[in-house]
């Protein structure tokens, strides 16, 4: 199963946009399922569910974040994977697409 089949399963399933592209990605991020369903649950129904940014949108944005912006736990941002500067260009082409 694909993670975009994945996905559409979780959010048959009954969980919110957000929460189920977060939680398609949540074993390639290292992500524990708890708490990454946790975090995910306000973005459901475009944030709070305004109807502004797709919850889909949002939980991928979020799935990025873990790819890209982890760093160990008390150490400089130079050992990072990346920097908010370089996440926030990554996900960029995000922020002006909607559902």
């Amino acid at each position: 199963m694909t993670r975009g089949e994945q996905a559409e399963h979780n959010f048959r399933e009954g969980y919110t946009c957000a929460q189920a592209v977060a939680l398609a990605f949540c074993k390639d991020a290292g992500a524990d399922e708890k708490t990454l369903l946790a975090a995910t649950y306000p973005m459901g129904g475009g944030m709070g569910r305004m109807r502004l940014t797709c919850g889909a949108v949002t939980g991928g944005v979020t799935v990025l974040g873990l790819f890209f912006s982890i760093c160990p736990r008390g150490s400089s941002m130079r050992s990072c994977r990346s920097t908010p500067a370089v996440a926030a260009r990554r996900t960029a082409v995000l922020s002006v697409r909607s559902c």
